[in-house]
């Protein structure tokens, strides 16, 4: 009765549970296809999180994400995506984006950012504040910016072009120059502007590294991940504001902007001082209009300072952003920067060597430069309101409901082809009289539009523009081995802001490029969630890292290196293979199958049993175990005849023929035995082989675990072939030895060198492993498993090729058929090793696709990296991407491209070493390459002297890759029309 009792309260349990997980995900989704309802395009949202995955987990900035939105739903007015669960609406028509910021602006003056309503810094500064106080407070801040106020604060910046004339000078730039930070740099410069313009102060951040201004600066604008996650709650999850109780400008600045505002109000008030500055306007207005409420706005206290706590803010960050990004884009394009600098000193010299305001902004070529600069860099790439009402799209039956949130991708359109042709490229030409005019309205929009635009625009381009003018005159800038070329954006940043420093700071305390990994995940979001596979992964981190020996990573926060230089695999794999002599890829001790396999065993039993293994492989074995294939290659043939291929043929899945000819061809080499996957579709060799790379999540999370998360391994019970397989094969092998032994048979496979080896060595202890029990299933498991699957990926990957290439298809089949022609139709072992063209085609099938595209090891001691001031560190984890060496461009030329060619005897030797390793390199290259270029060269030979392959109507072209795969998959499997070749008689 007990024992009922408790099934019954673990039923109920488990039922509860399941009814928990149920309503949460309900609740999370249940506004999910809001906008298909309505005929508005979405992009498909996950649960709980919506389309916001990438930015909420920090891997995008807010700008690219709304740049990301843009770009897929090209050709759309607009489109609808989540956040969360919540509906947002993205707006890419310029004619709606006139109508959003301007012509209808009534509907739209809020922002739909805003922050704690308790903190009034953040939520009573113009920026931030809704209507309709944010429209009494716009009309009386903007006589701050006529151009009469703005040619008087020029000669306050004059002083500040001085300082930052001796700031440069004291760097000793002479000669060749040094390295600098721009970017501080100019940040430094735009603070001590804002300093003197808005407050009235000599904040002396040129002179003084630990100014508390510029301290305060870098601190409201240092992207940590706590920051950044502040920010994204203010403007884009504020339904989060109660719980996260974010400070729009953190509180310790707060309490330094407050307490200076104060100290400066009260020094003017008691001094009687008089500046025409921003604080002379703010006690101006606090005089007038002191005690009185504006809709929850008062010109006093908090809300006083909050005014010059944003001018503070937006006006030295927007500056000195766009100032750096003009100068690294000049530096990369010298031609752009002599003109600049021509027309400087030009005007320079008509102006008697005096720079005033009016020859600031008249220099056309300045205004062209910053112009592009804001094109390329919108300090703030997107731009959000809230609907005030229900509102009708113009030209659309879309009605966008009352508390909508609406956004416009600045960035997007900016980079919009159609608007701005090769958007990539830096062309200040875009900007001149004739081409503006050509510019499409309301597709620029650096600094917003209509009646909400950025009401400093005029002293933000004044400031960059005069610290380009005081840069220039005088200095060259040039890239240097730290620039950062593509450049890269900080993904924590709400403005655009060039990536910085980060917390995961291993590989960047060391002088090593890596890229920037998101928060407990590091590097890995991609291949973890499964959105790409293991060798995708470790391949576009090649590919991010082009030119570079070597780059770091992080899986978690474990730092990775990746080796890209040829001279440095041939290291790793081979020169110092002692250091290297291990995989980092580790199974659970327990997992003996997968553990003590040779694949996976670590030093010092791999070296034993691989010296005891190898005599499996030699010539003499091979040609012997090829009598046995023949008899498997006539199972292929009566499998192929019986399919009814005659005639116009039919559709098969290719890599399932293939599998089912391997597996045969491995269960009568490794184990003697007739596996008799190709005459019956139940067969249990196969059926247990499918298993292994069966790709679903669970098996996909065991060996993703295995070969990049091995601390976990032993928590989550990961199995290296899998629970159930591993008792098929050890059940398998038991019954083999049992039979050889009882009955005495010989044949001199696999499994006789394994009796022998048990025999011999017994319980003996060596390095770990033992010649018994499931250390020697082991053997025949990882032979059987690799056996199969490397072979007929490369079958089946080579017969799609040749069905797309059929001229590549006919000369193959001719090479064939001549060689069968002379050996009177038999097949031999010297023969189908002979045939050049189909050494060829195979391979090029390598080099495309590598069963396993990527290498792994660990150093297991510290290990000084050759010509390199780099320590790779004892335990560090090593990759190496095949893929990536086999598909780059200085290797292989027009690498996607299939053409065996390149490895026809006189392109052969071109190659440089160590850039084609399909089977690895080194002590440690798979000990079966022999035997699986003999199987797939084999089943190749079979496939096409009788049979045409081409694309049917269920082929995938081009192939996609199972992102779940450990190996080279595809995820659509192969499937491909085959018939029966008729061969044409003259």
């Amino acid at each position: 009765m007990a024992h009922i009792d408790g099934y019954w309260l673990l039923c109920v349990t488990i039922g509860l549970l399941a009814l928990t997980i149920t309503t949460i995900y309900l609740y999370a989704t249940r506004r999910f296809g809001y906008w298909k309802r309505r005929n508005v395009m979405e992009i498909k949202p996950i649960p709980f999180l919506g389309n916001f995955a990438d930015c909420f987990l920090m891997k995008k900035c807010p700008g690219e994400f709304m740049k990301h939105l843009h770009d897929e739903s090209t050709g759309l007015p607009y489109m609808g995506f989540y956040i969360f669960d919540k509906p947002f609406f993205l707006i890419r028509d310029p004619e709606l984006v006139k109508h959003v910021l301007v012509k209808d602006f009534d509907y739209f003056a809020d922002k739909y950012s805003r922050t704690d309503i308790k903190d009034r810094l953040g939520w009573a500064n113009l920026f931030m504040i809704k209507n309709p106080a944010w429209k009494f407070l716009r009309s009386k801040l903007t006589p701050f910016f006529t151009s009469g106020k703005l040619k008087k604060m020029f000669d306050l910046m004059l002083q500040i072009g001085d300082d930052l004339d001796a700031h440069l000078e004291s760097l000793s730039l002479e000669g060749k120059g040094k390295t600098i930070d721009v970017k501080d740099v100019c940040a430094k410069f735009t603070t001590d502007l804002i300093g003197i313009t808005a407050y009235g102060l000599k904040v002396n951040s040129l002179n003084n590294p630990n100014a508390d201004f510029r301290l305060c600066g870098k601190r409201i604008f240092d992207f940590t991940w706590h920051r950044g996650f502040e920010i994204l709650t203010m403007f884009l999850m504020p339904s989060l504001i109660k719980l996260v109780r974010p400070n729009f400008f953190g509180k310790e600045n707060c309490d330094f902007l407050r307490r200076v505002f104060w100290e400066n109000v009260e020094h003017r008030i008691n001094s009687g001082m008089k500046k025409n500055d921003l604080i002379d306007l703010l006690i101006e207005l606090k005089t007038n209009y002191e005690g009185q409420d504006f809709a929850g706005f008062k010109f006093e206290g908090d809300d006083l300072v909050a005014q010059a706590a944003v001018f503070f803010t937006g006006g030295f960050e927007t500056s000195s952003t766009t100032l750096a990004f003009s100068l690294y884009e000049l530096a990369l394009h010298p031609e752009i920067q002599k003109r600049l600098r021509k027309e400087i000193l030009d005007a320079l010299e008509s102006n008697g060597g005096k720079v005033t305001y009016e020859m600031v902004t008249s220099l056309p070529y300045l205004n062209m430069v910053v112009s592009e600069t804001l094109r390329k860099y919108p300090v703030f790439s997107f731009i959000e309101r809230i609907t005030g009402d229900d509102y009708k799209i113009p030209g659309h039956d879309v009605t966008l409901e009352k508390g909508t949130p609406v956004y416009i991708s600045s960035m997007g359109l900016h980079y919009e082809p159609r608007y701005f042709p090769e958007p990539h490229d830096y062309d200040p030409e875009r900007f001149s009289e004739e081409n503006k005019q050509n510019m499409t309205p309301y597709t620029y929009l650096p600094f917003g539009e209509g009646p909400r635009m950025c009401i400093g625009l005029r002293l933000g381009l004044l400031e960059s523009k005069y610290g380009l003018v005081q840069i220039l005159r005088r200095y060259q800038v040039s890239p240097c081995e730290k620039t950062l070329i593509p450049m890269r954006l900080d993904p924590k940043g709400l403005t655009i802001t060039a990536l910085g420093g980060l917390k995961f700071k291993y590989w960047q305390k060391r002088g090593i490029m890596e890229i920037p990994p998101l928060p407990f995940i590091g590097n890995f979001w991609d291949c973890f969630f499964m959105k790409k596979s293991s060798w995708e992964f470790v391949h576009e981190l090649y590919d991010r890292s082009k030119g570079l020996p070597y780059m770091g990573f992080y899986i978690f926060d474990k730092p990775f290196i990746l080796i890209r230089d040829p001279d440095l695999v041939k290291h790793v794999l081979v020169k110092d293979f002692n250091y290297f002599s291990d995989r980092y890829a580790c199974s659970d001790v327990n997992d003996r199958l997968g553990y003590a396999n040779l694949f996976m065993m670590k030093n010092p039993g791999w070296k034993i049993l691989r010296a005891k293994l190898t005599p499996i492989f030699t010539s003499g074995k091979l040609k012997k175990m090829f009598e046995l294939m023949i008899e498997i290659g006539h199972d292929l043939d009566k499998y192929l005849d019986s399919a009814g291929l005659e005639g116009k043929g039919k559709t098969m899945e290719m890599k399932d023929v293939c599998a089912k000819f391997t597996t045969d061809l491995i269960g009568t080499t490794a184990f003697g035995l007739r596996a008799n996957s190709l005459s019956n579709p139940d067969a249990e060799f196969r059926k247990f082989g499918h298993k292994i790379f069966d790709y679903d999540f669970s098996r996909g999370f065991e060996l993703m675990s295995i070969f990049f998360m091995p601390g976990i391994v032993k928590t989550i019970r990961a199995k290296f072939f899998g629970k159930e397989v591993s008792n098929f094969l050890r059940s398998i092998f038991w019954e083999v030895i049992n039979e050889r032994i009882a009955s005495g048979i010989k044949r001199n496979d696999l499994i006789d060198l394994l009796i022998e080896l048990r025999k011999t060595y017994g319980s003996e202890d060596l390095g770990g492993f033992k010649f018994d029990g499931d250390d020697l299933v082991a053997q025949t498991a990882i032979f059987f498993s690799g056996g199969f699957e490397t072979s007929s990926t490369v079958m089946s990957f080579a017969v799609y090729e040749l069905a797309l290439q059929p001229d590549l298809q006919t000369r193959l089949r001719q090479e064939i058929l001549d060689a069968l022609d002379k050996s009177d139709g038999k097949l031999k072992y010297d023969m189908v090793i002979a045939l050049p063209y189909l050494d060829m085609v195979v391979s090029e099938t390598l080099r495309k696709y590598p069963p396993l595209g990527f290498l792994d090891r660990v150093a297991i001691e510290d290990y000084k990296v050759p010509n390199s001031d780099l320590i790779i560190e004892k335990g560090t984890p090593i990759m190496i991407s095949m893929t990536g060496m086999h598909y780059d461009p200085q290797y292989f030329p027009n690498p996607e491209k299939f053409d065996p060619e390149r490895f026809n005897e006189v392109n052969k030797r071109n190659i440089p070493g160590y850039v084609y390793f399909p089977f690895g390199e080194g002590p440690h290259v798979c000990i079966g390459t022999r035997i699986g270029l003999l199987q797939a060269k084999l089943g190749l030979i079979h496939l096409l002297k009788g049979y045409e392959y081409s694309p049917s109507e269920s082929t995938t072209i081009p192939i996609r890759f199972d992102p779940k795969g450990l190996t080279t998959t595809s995820l659509d499997g192969i499937r491909l029309n085959v018939r029966k070749y008729v061969q044409n008689v003259a």
